[in-house]
Parts: C-alpha cells; structure tokens; sequence
C-alpha cells in the first residue's frame, strides 16, 4: 500500500515566456476529461497558467458535491490550464509502480468521487485540498496487471470509437439521402408527376404540447411514463436512452400525449441563450419497447402527428432543416431563453413534396439507417456498462 504523495508530485512548470496561447487552454468536467474552456479569458494574462504535458493529471479541488473534476492529458500535445487548478504526474521514482493510464482508471471509478466528496469541506465552496489528495492510501497492483486492465479499456474504448464513427456515417448517408432524393439537381419549375411545393404543416394531422408530469406518484389515476427532455433527443435515436426520466401523469391528460411509433418529437425552447432549439427525433418501435410503450415528452417539446405516408419524409426534412442551419432564423429569445417558432416552421416554409409512391420508397431506405443508428448506440451502452464492470474490477 502506499500514499499518494509517494507517487505523484505538484507540476510548477508556467507559461511565463507565453508559448501557449488562448487556443492551448484547458479546463476539467465532472465526466472527467480535458475540454477547451469555455470562459472568456482573452483579458487574462496567461503567465500563471500551469503546463499540462502529456501523461499530467489536472484536478478542480472546487467540488460540486457529487463528482470531482478531473482530466488527464492522455495526447501528444501540450496545453495550458488555469491556476485555480492542481496538475500533477507520477514521480519518476514511480513509473516503475504505476502506469500513468491505470492510475487515470483508478479516478474515474465512481468510488473516487464518493471518498473525495467525503474528504471534502467548506460550506458555500467545497473544497478538496491537495494535502488532504497525497494523504490517501491506494494499492496498486503488479505492473502486469495493470498492463491488462488498461488494455482490455483501451480495447473496448476503441470499440466505443468505432461505434461512434459508425453512427455519424450513417448519419451523414441519412442526410445525403434526403440531398439526393429532394434537393439535388431538382428544379422546382419542373417537378416529377404527383410532386408539388407546399409546406410540412400541411402533411401533418395536429401537434400536441408536453407535460413534464411529476416526480412521485401523488394518486392511484397516475400513470407511470418515460418523459424526453430536449436534452434527452441527441441520445435516445442512438440508443441511449438512460437520461429519459420517469414521471407521473393523470391518464386524462396522457391520452392526448401519449406518443406512438412514427411520431416525431420536437425541441421547441432551449434551456440557455446558448442552446439552439430545433432538435428532433423520430419515435420508433424500439424506442417505445424501452418506455414499455408509456412515452411522452416535456412541455419544452412538441409532439408531430403526421400523414401515414410522409411520416419518414417530414422527419428527414425537418433534421435537414436543422443540419442546415434553417431552423436558427426561425428561433425567437423570450427572457434569455431561445424558442423556436413551431408555426412558422410547418407553415411558412415552403417544400418540394414528393408524390405517396416516392415518400414510401424513401421511407423503404431511410428507415434502416435510423435502425442500425440505434443499434451502434445500444451496443455502446453495453460497452460501456463492461467499462465499469473492469473498473470495479481494479478494486478487488
């Protein structure tokens, strides 16, 4: 066993002669990992700012009561982060004890954030001192194994990768789909027999506003739902749908709500000026077996109810629209908060409208895009759950 100050030491290095620059800078998130910073610093004079070279450690000792920021720099290149941050590497007395990446593991195991929220004090702040970190005892295991532990990580890390450049194909060949089924060389002068220019609005039956519902079941008439969020969308199409949570709904007003294969839910109000509203997702049956068929969405969001045949074909155009940066012009602020105008979105933009025929064999292709999307995204979660199964692994 041993303390951590016997492993890992205080990096001093700065960046006096300002050889890194805005660019370079660094922060740390509660996710653990090294993000570019998002606050303003173009008036704050860098000097003091810590070098963090690659295999150096960077630490928030401010908490939030539930995770500790942390990041490791586990590139080739070299960057800077604020003062109000501890970096620190493995002594080299110790890189024969412990590799920099096992180590890295060991803090993103969730019961290093329950010890460091324990070892934590302060009130308004809290704050987890470095004298309290070098104080901690931690067994390391033999090199060799640390060596397999990191590499059977890596392994599945790589796979999470993989996945990931899976889905964002097919997501750009859903997009040059609708591209070169509707947009490409298509001149609306003279448009193929049964096509027409009009507006989504008017293939679709109604739109219908969310319910956030309640946290606890208060009655015997409420019913237990999944509820998306618009912060939920970007995930559940891919198959992560864990953030969904459950609320509480009278079944009165869950008949109205409650959201059905082929139904498309919109985000219609940002929850910050930076967050752009317009996202979306298309409903289908392997959503709804996950919600055991009990889904609605948030007030922030609206449901579409749309013609049997254009289902697929008015998703598609509204995520073009999106992609595309066309839903942007549409967004109104009202107190700081972006909202989309729904309206003028299903009505005020005009579209080419295929004929049923082509809608359908559109649907034919676009679908199975949408599928083996969730499918990678299914596959990473389960990935992922195999991650935290190797990281308590480190523990025994």
């Amino acid at each position: 066993m041993y303390k951590f100050k016997d492993i890992i030491e205080e990096v001093e290095e700065r960046n006096t002669d300002l050889r890194y620059g805005l660019d370079d800078i660094v922060g740390v998130t509660i996710e653990k990992g090294l993000i570019p910073t998002v606050a303003n610093l173009a008036q704050t004079s860098l000097e003091k700012f810590y070098i963090v070279k690659p295999e150096t450690f960077v630490y928030n000792p401010r908490t939030h009561g539930v995770r500790l920021g942390m990041g490791f720099n586990n590139t080739t290149n070299i960057y800077i982060t604020s003062w109000n941050n501890v970096a620190f590497r493995i002594k080299k007395e110790a890189q024969n004890i412990v590799i920099p990446y096992y180590l890295w593991l060991f803090f993103c195991r969730p019961i290093w954030d329950r010890l460091t929220n324990f070892l934590a004090w302060g009130s308004s702040t809290i704050v987890f001192a470095w004298k309290d970190f070098l104080n901690i005892d931690i067994v390391l295991p033999s090199i060799e194994y640390q060596r397999e532990i990191v590499s059977e990580y890596e392994t599945l890390t790589n796979r999470i990768r993989l996945n990931n450049q899976m889905i964002q194909n097919l997501e750009d060949t859903a997009q040059a789909l609708y591209r070169k089924t509707f947009v490409d060389n298509i001149d609306k002068e003279n448009l193929p027999e049964g096509w027409r220019i009009g507006t989504l609005g008017e293939l679709c039956e109604k739109t219908i506003g969310g319910d956030w519902g309640k946290d606890i079941k208060v009655d015997n008439y409420i019913s237990e739902v999944f509820c998306i969020r618009g912060a939920d969308i970007p995930y559940i199409s891919r198959g992560m749908k864990n953030s969904m949570p459950i609320r509480f709904i009278l079944e009165k007003n869950l008949h109205d709500r409650k959201i059905k294969s082929g139904d498309i839910i919109i985000e219609i109000s940002g929850g910050s000026p930076t967050q752009s509203t317009g996202r979306s997702v298309f409903i289908t049956d392997d959503i709804l077996n996950y919600a055991n068929k009990s889904l609605i969405c948030s007030n922030f969001c609206r449901l579409i109810i749309v013609q049997e045949y254009y289902k697929t074909f008015v998703f598609a155009s509204i995520q073009h629209l999106y992609v595309n940066d066309v839903l942007f012009r549409l967004e109104n602020s009202s107190n700081g908060v972006k909202n989309l105008d729904l309206s003028a979105l299903l009505n005020d933009e005009e579209m080419i409208i295929p004929s049923n025929e082509i809608a359908k064999d559109f649907s034919k292709s676009y679908l199975p895009l949408l599928k083996n999307i969730y499918l990678f995204g299914q596959e990473i979660e389960l990935i992922k759950e195999l991650q935290s199964l190797l990281l308590a692994k480190m523990g025994q």
